[in-house]
């Protein structure tokens, strides 16, 4: 009888921007943390099986009865986002036999002693770094994008674990999301659209997608800088740059508002903007939130960025997810004169 596989353990993280100077401790060896950061994790021997959240008073909380699955293994997904349509949070996929032991392969049947050194860094492009252990084998590599012959080299890796990222990406754990809109924007045959010196509202909310609960700092809460913007400019020639007016948000009003903010699935923080348009045209509204620091106080029970440790218990789905990263989101509004 053939002995079991021992199990196996793998990171791989991409780094690119502009350092956001949180998480270093927990990073160890993967970080710096950077603006546009994911970190993939991989352990074969933790269930890939992620409960849905329930509530107590919810009906169906009784009735749910998990899966069992004995040789599954899990894929977290952590991300900051940091650009256009980018996601931020938490996701996760569930590798079956089949799939942890091709990972194995792939990763195992590469000559690595034999592979070109890393080249010079660019600051322009992703840092990649790849840590596997399982059993007796250890590989730790540092990666730049930029670095053709390498990434040639490591072409069937990269490859592979861009697959196991992507069906991750499809199954959100604990994420958010932002959008701006106008309201009385003129949207529907009975709006009246805005006009030219008449205070209309925008709607900016920072909604929780996915399966659990997350923690966040009030956007409106004062840090080094701003955690959400809003802004608007009218569009002018083809290719210009936007001249931006930024807008006031509202101020905070109750204690409860100035402490980080749990978030069960589906919920929002939706702030109203007072907004009046100048003159007539076509406006650009910009809505960015940032914060890469997370809750300057920890709510109960909130998990660590990685809730997948390198062993021990996984804390996915124990408490609310500490959510990180930067998103933004655009619309257009025409006012008339």
């Amino acid at each position: 009888m053939n002995a079991a596989p021992p199990p196996l353990l793998l990171d791989f993280t991409s780094a690119a921007g502009p350092l956001a100077p949180a998480l270093n401790d927990e990073l160890g060896e993967l970080g710096p943390l950077r603006e546009r950061f994911a970190w993939l994790r991989i352990r074969s021997d933790i269930t890939g099986f992620v409960p849905p959240t329930f509530s107590p008073e919810d009906d169906e909380l009784t009735g749910f009865v998990p899966p069992v699955f004995e040789d599954d293994g899990l894929a977290l997904m952590a991300t900051t986002g940091g650009a256009p349509g980018a996601r931020v949070g938490l996701c996760h996929a569930r590798l079956v036999p089949d799939d942890i032991e091709a990972l194995r392969r792939v990763i195992e049947d590469l000559p690595w002693r034999e592979l070109p050194r890393a080249g010079a860094e660019d600051r322009y492009a992703p840092t990649l770094r790849l840590g596997y252990a399982s059993g007796s084998t250890r590989i730790r590599r540092v990666i730049h994008a930029s670095d053709d012959a390498l990434m040639a080299a490591l072409d069937p890796v990269i490859q592979h674990l861009g697959a196991v990222a992507a069906r991750a990406q499809r199954n959100v754990a604990s994420g958010l999301e932002l959008r701006v809109e106008a309201r009385g924007s003129g949207q529907g045959p009975d709006a009246d659209a805005p006009q030219a010196g008449v205070p209309l509202t925008l709607s900016v909310r920072l909604r929780a997608t996915g399966i659990g609960h997350l923690a966040l700092n009030d956007p409106r809460l004062p840090g080094r800088s701003p955690r959400l913007q809003v802004r608007a400019s009218l569009q002018t020639e083809t290719g210009s740059r936007p001249r931006w007016t930024e807008l006031s948000l509202p101020e905070t009003e109750t204690a409860e508002e100035t402490s980080a903010r749990v978030l069960a699935p589906r919920r929002s923080i939706e702030l109203s903007v007072p907004w009046t348009p100048p003159a007539p045209g076509r406006y650009l509204v910009e809505a960015r939130w940032r914060d890469y620091a997370g809750p300057e106080r920890p709510v109960p029970g909130q998990t660590p960025f990685m809730p997948l440790p390198a062993t021990g218990a996984s804390s996915l789905g124990s408490g609310p997810y500490p959510v990180r990263g930067s998103l933004q989101d655009r619309t257009t509004v025409e006012v008339e004169g």
